[in-house]
């Protein structure tokens, strides 16, 4: 195996302003690792990301200690970039990757570099760089990130299931009680112990369960009304509590009579302190410490996002967008903790004056004793702790915290998937199942997208007998792995480069992983619309990606069966275009006779992002649906 640790990747900013950046990010050494970076490492105490810019030039080589004498071949990749070289220096310990390439125009959130190797054994071993977080000049562009953030938030039941999201529908209406369902294994659990207790207050105070116990106690004489073996034991064993007295029926001493002045007492009485009674004062002890606990982790996680910048001097840090709206919703979450800690404080105090001993100490769910089964107050209280040790997490901070972080390279995915369920809603097409394909598991890891945070990627739909499905990042193969589900496949092994040169790969499993397919199914044929998210201007994209996705997924993919048809790709663009006209299709003016599919209605670029006229994207769109 390649040792890892001798190779490192150095950025170098070249743009003419780039003095104006700090020091720090106008070169940035990157060591690479065999494993993938995750969103886990921005929660470490010593976790820092170097900034890059959207807006500036770089260029990049990968080093070595030694030399790439015993490497095969090396492909680097960022996203669709993949620069091209004649062959490896046999002697340098240096490799220029690319120069003066404006490498992150097309990139928001967190990003990273892939590096694949082959060694002379003809193996493969893949690397990554650290993270690296994209600025956006300040702005109309940092302004519609801001904005797909937010849509993106008030649309998370869409695209999540909410039992696995940490987020839910609550989010969209911005009204303060519905960020209760934002931790609502917990939260929702705890609100209806807090309305169950508050409702039987009153029962448990005056009817709560008892025991009827012989209580043993030393009192005045005059109060004895029962004699028992024990209370003569307890006279003769106390003869300093005898007094003289003139009743004829007193204990007879010689000729003086006595009788006692403090005697053992026995009485019937009713106590309370019962398992079940104990139980419910416990499970109010365990809410109020799971609480706290929660409170002081959030307490703690400010502290930790307060290492990450929000950006240089004339720029936004998108990846801090994202986590200032984290800070405003952990807020909000932490003044849900504190109401409800002082509810449960205040329940705690008011109990303890009905069930005056401690509370029985629980880590696993309480017994389902016949109290609890059959009295209708103590059942109701039963049916809450149960369904807290059932269904509650324990304050599941660092899953949220990567749920939230994970999202911030997918925005404009995400924010273009919530668009395009919107638009076939609007279309007519009714939704009748979500659910999630795991790619990962048909594929190698390092090709397939993660979808570790469960987010639906498999949407179905009906329109009178038809019948239409959306595939979020679905893998096309050329091999039969898969094919069954998405009907495509990779029809060659030929891989075409950004700059429209040919390289030729003949083994192995090849895949593409397009943003979106839609598939339409009309009396047993089927017709397929790809799309491929592009943050990018609109003119980047016609003059730069759109043959290179032509190439890919028009004349690269293939339906499996003969009868149906590739109908068209759509290119949207997420950034603001610096044009005040929307430049034209390469096909906007073909000759008739060429296919169908090659024309400026069928292949073509939009806009579509927070400050754009949607009716492109629509339009085209509508004629497939």
């Amino acid at each position: 195996m390649t040792d890892y640790k001798a190779f490192s990747i150095t950025l170098k900013a070249i743009s003419r302003s780039v003095q104006n950046l700090p020091r720090e990010s106008r070169e940035i050494v990157l060591r690479l690792s065999p494993v993938r970076p995750t969103p886990e490492d921005c929660l470490t105490d010593n976790f820092d990301v170097s900034l890059v810019y959207d807006d500036v030039s770089y260029s990049a080589e990968l080093k070595t200690d030694g030399s790439f004498q015993n490497i095969e071949s090396l492909r680097f990749f960022f996203g669709d970039f993949e620069p091209q070289w004649s062959s490896l220096p046999a002697k340098s310990s240096i490799l220029h990757l690319f120069d003066s390439k404006n490498i992150f125009s097309g990139s928001v959130g967190l990003v990273y570099f892939t590096v694949h190797i082959t060694n002379t054994s003809d193996e493969e071993e893949v690397y990554y760089s650290s993270y690296l977080s994209v600025c956006l000049r300040d702005g109309p562009q940092s302004e519609n990130v801001k904005g797909m953030c937010a849509e993106i938030a008030s649309q998370e039941d869409l695209l999540f299931d909410k039992n696995t999201s940490l987020l839910a529908s609550g989010l969209s209406n911005g009204k303060e009680e519905s960020y209760s369902t934002i931790f609502d294994h917990y939260l929702s659990v705890i609100d209806s112990a807090i309305k169950v207790y508050s409702y039987n207050a009153s029962y448990f105070s005056s009817y709560s369960r008892s025991k009827l116990v012989l209580r043993r106690t030393v009192g005045n004489f005059e109060k004895l009304w029962n004699v028992r073996e024990e209370t003569l034991s307890y006279i003769a064993q106390h003869p300093e509590e005898l007094v003289p007295t003139n009743e004829p029926s007193a204990i007879s001493y010689g000729t003086s009579k006595f009788v006692p002045n403090k005697t053992l007492l026995f009485s019937h009485e009713f106590d309370k302190n019962l398992y079940e009674n104990r139980v419910i004062l416990g499970f109010l002890d365990l809410a109020i410490k799971e609480t706290q606990a929660g409170i002081k982790e959030l307490d703690k996680k400010f502290l930790d996002l307060s290492s990450f910048s929000s950006g240089s001097k004339g720029y936004t840090n998108s990846s801090f967008l994202m986590l200032d709206q984290i800070r405003r919703i952990l807020k909000k979450i932490q003044d849900n903790l504190l109401s409800r800690q002082e509810k449960l404080k205040r329940l705690r105090y008011q109990y303890a004056q009905f069930f005056p001993f401690a509370g029985e100490k629980l880590t696993n769910p309480p017994k389902p004793t016949a109290i609890f089964r059959l009295v209708p107050q103590y059942r109701q209280v039963y049916d809450v702790m149960a369904r807290w040790f059932s269904e509650r997490f324990i304050f599941p901070l660092p899953e949220f915290f990567t749920y939230e972080l994970s999202k911030c390279s997918l925005i404009y995915e995400q924010y273009l998937l919530i668009h395009l369920v919107r638009s076939i809603a609007e279309a007519g097409w009714i939704m009748t199942d979500r659910k999630t394909i795991d790619w990962s598991g048909m594929y190698e890891d390092q090709l397939v997208p993660d979808h570790r945070n469960k987010i639906f990627n498999h949407f179905l739909f009906t329109r009178d007998y038809d019948f239409l499905e959306l595939f979020y990042e679905p893998v096309i193969s050329n091999t039969e792995i898969g094919k069954e589900e998405l009907g495509l496949r990779r029809n060659s092994s030929m891989t075409v480069s950004e700059e429209l040169s040919v390289i030729s790969r003949k083994h192995g499993t090849l895949i593409y992983t397009p943003d979106f397919v839609l598939k339409k199914t009309v009396e047993g044929k089927r017709s397929y619309l790809l799309l491929d998210a592009k943050f990018s201007r609109i003119e980047d994209v016609l003059e730069k990606k759109l043959l290179l996705m032509i190439v890919k997924y028009i004349l690269g993919v293939s339906p499996v069966h003969e009868s149906d048809r590739i109908e068209g790709l759509i290119l949207p663009c997420g950034k603001i275009s610096s044009q005040a006209k929307t430049p034209n299709s390469p096909f906007w003016n073909l000759c008739p006779g060429i296919s169908p599919v090659f024309s400026q209605n069928r292949i073509n670029a939009v806009q579509l992002h927070e400050f754009s006229d949607d009716k492109d994207f629509v339009k085209m769109l509508g004629e497939f649906l």
